[in-house]
């Protein structure tokens, strides 16, 4: 929440002070504001997906006519996936600066502005912090699934989460657009 609604708002005004916003649609239009929730509710969506699906694995049991080799083919498969997608989260979301779409501009812009402020480490570190809270949180509730050998325990835990993060992305999108009618930004619209 920190992130969120304090230190992401912080560093858009920080840059905004230098730097103009010139998308087509930025965050102080409501458009604008739900492109750029959308976009980083796909991030966080992509990340709570990924923890998801690593404790689901780890308490599915083996089909019966699985074998030790099938299961180790798959793993090598997922190791160079999940190493590539570490790597492109890495390199700053390159793979998001990649798309050359207008629309796609404002939640750019957004993330731009947000990761070139000063507060862009402290950002990084609550973002990490966050992670990591919710791996204890899913290998917490897995062991239990585990433990009663019911999967649907840890279904259910990932929908309550998921409803959460989308409350959270619409909640967002209210408040930026009170904080930018409040203290209204730069911006330069493209013609």
């Amino acid at each position: 929440m920190g992130v969120k609604f304090a230190l992401a708002p912080h560093g858009l005004y920080e840059v905004n002070r230098s730097v103009d916003l010139t998308s087509f649609f930025n965050v102080t239009e409501q458009a604008g504001a739900i492109m750029v929730a959308a976009r980083v509710f796909v991030l966080y969506f992509a990340a709570y997906f990924m923890i998801y699906r690593f404790f689901r694995r780890r308490i599915e049991s083996v089909p019966v006519g699985d074998s030790a080799e099938t299961r180790r083919r798959l793993r090598g498969l997922l190791v160079p996936v999940f190493a590539g997608a570490l790597a492109l989260a890495a390199a700053g979301g390159a793979f998001v600066l990649a798309i050359p779409a207008a629309a796609f501009s404002g939640g750019l812009e957004y993330l731009d502005f947000v990761f070139s402020s000063g507060v862009s480490l402290l950002i990084a570190l609550a973002l990490a912090g966050a992670t990591s809270l919710a791996v204890m949180a899913f290998r917490d509730v897995a062991e239990r699934a585990a433990l009663v050998g019911d999967a649907a325990v840890l279904v259910n835990f990932f929908w309550i989460g998921l409803f959460f993060l989308g409350l959270y992305h619409a909640l967002w999108v209210v408040y930026v657009l009170a904080l930018a009618a409040t203290w209204p930004l730069k911006v330069v619209v493209p013609k």
